[in-house]
């Protein structure tokens, strides 16, 4: 008796080894087929991030200063605006004070708000605020130009008597944010017209771009024969990020600047361009700019940036040299390659770069 339950112990012992041989087999195959298909799927492109949009403040405002000490002015700026849901921004004022950058997260909807710090000792007081993602291979931004003002005068007391009767009304404060009333044509400047190298060529080049720069760099320097040509560029560069580096860049005499951006920013934020645009002419006395050529982004085209441009040309007198790259694109689509409508083909950044060219010598003219 023994012997049989001994044997039938035996034999369900190796009926359980079959079957959990089988279920290891039957995971391990599964796993190989979920390997095989994970490695045949290609892979996935590129996340395409929202543009930044900075909502509040309004670009042009002036915000009150909260501390004044002889030209310096300080205050706290609340920002508020969109991007990618649930994804780090960050939000800065360019100041190296505690507080002049944050970094924060969008919520679900891709809603936003930061409390940063903003100090100023310049003649005009304007800050540049700007958001930008916090990732790598994320450069999209976008910008506002504000004033600080004055400090308002708090120390006055209020009356709090009340008439028998009735009672007296006190004068509302002022608002905190007052819009600067636009300005018809460009600031005048005292600087010097740049002096040339001969045949209307300006002695030296800046050009601060994009990948669109990139592009026709290598084009440059024969457009402008007996010009120093300097092109500062890189791939995926917002207008904010140029627009830094224009004003660390000390301004020289006899010198033109260029500028290849804006096609990396959002097509709403024309203030922001606006406001970039007026930045270089008051700093340089002529600067070069470009219309924009790219398909509409959420669906929001380019054509009110590039009308603007168009409108700042118009009015500068001759100090905003513009390059009509959408009208040229227009008449030679060819100039631009099929796969994003954006980058030229090589014909096109040669082209461009003979466009800028001849802005840049209208500009030293």
């Amino acid at each position: 008796m023994s012997s049989l339950r001994c044997r039938a112990t035996s034999s369900r012992r190796r009926r359980r080894r079959v079957v959990a041989v089988t279920l290891v087999a039957a995971l391990l195959a599964g796993c190989g087929s979920h390997d095989e298909k994970t490695s045949a799927t290609p892979a996935a492109s590129a996340r395409t991030f929202a543009h930044p949009h900075i909502t509040k403040p309004a670009n042009g405002v002036t915000i009150p200063a909260t501390a004044e000490l002889g030209d310096t002015r300080g205050v706290s700026i609340a920002v508020a605006g969109t991007a990618e849901p649930e994804t780090k921004l960050a939000v800065a004022t360019g100041c190296q004070l505690a507080g002049c950058g944050k970094t924060v997260m969008t919520d679900s909807k891709g809603a936003f708000t930061a409390s940063v710090t903003a100090s100023t000792s310049g003649m005009l007081h304007r800050v540049a605020v700007t958001v930008s993602y916090e990732i790598s291979d994320t450069v999209d931004s976008d910008q506002v130009i504000v004033t600080i003002g004055p400090m308002q005068d708090v120390s006055a007391p209020r009356s709090h008597r009340r008439a028998r009767g009735r009672t007296r009304a006190e004068p509302s404060p002022p608002p905190t944010v007052t819009a600067v009333p636009p300005t018809a044509t460009l600031p005048p400047v005292a600087t010097a017209v740049p002096r040339t190298s001969g045949g209307g060529r300006p002695a030296s080049v800046v050009v601060i771009g994009d990948s669109l720069a990139e592009g026709m760099k290598p084009y440059m320097a024969g457009a402008l024969p007996g010009s120093k040509v300097s092109v500062d560029a890189r791939i995926g560069r917002p207008l904010a990020e140029g627009m830094r580096i224009f004003s660390n860049t000390p301004v020289q005499p006899g010198a033109v600047y260029a500028f290849s951006l804006f096609t990396n920013d959002d097509p709403r934020s024309v203030g922001a361009l606006e406001a970039a645009v007026r930045q270089s002419v008051r700093r340089g006395n002529c600067a070069v700019w470009s219309t924009i050529v790219r398909p509409p982004v959420g669906g929001v085209s380019y054509d009110n940036a590039n009308r603007r441009l168009r409108q700042l040309a118009a009015s500068s007198r001759g100090r905003v040299q513009l390059v009509d790259w959408a009208a040229a694109v227009a008449a030679h689509p060819e100039w631009v390659s099929g796969a994003d409508r954006v980058h030229a083909t090589a014909e096109g950044y040669r082209n461009r770069a003979a466009l800028y060219a001849r802005a840049i010598e209208s500009c030293s003219g």
